[in-house]
């Protein structure tokens, strides 16, 4: 599906169109890097669970734990 603007010029759709396939091709190639990503193996054991500032809801501060932070939260 094409969307024109009013009065765009030929130069801008053919411009626009080829930023927007590379937008694409980018996507892709984030996923394709994502995908084996996520079914690496767990790797060496952090020897503590770092605490870190952060900002919290309404702007407050607040901490929050590394084990927080990854692949679904703490491990039990």
């Amino acid at each position: 599906m094409s969307m024109n603007f009013p009065n765009e010029t030929s130069e801008y759709r053919a411009a626009r169109n080829a930023l927007l396939a590379s937008e694409i091709a980018l996507r892709r190639q984030m996923e394709a890097v994502a995908a084996p990503l996520r079914t690496l193996p767990p790797g060496g054991e952090v020897p503590e669970d770092y605490v870190f500032d952060a900002a919290g809801a309404g702007g407050g501060s607040t901490v929050i734990r590394m084990s927080e932070l990854f692949r679904g939260g703490p491990a039990n």
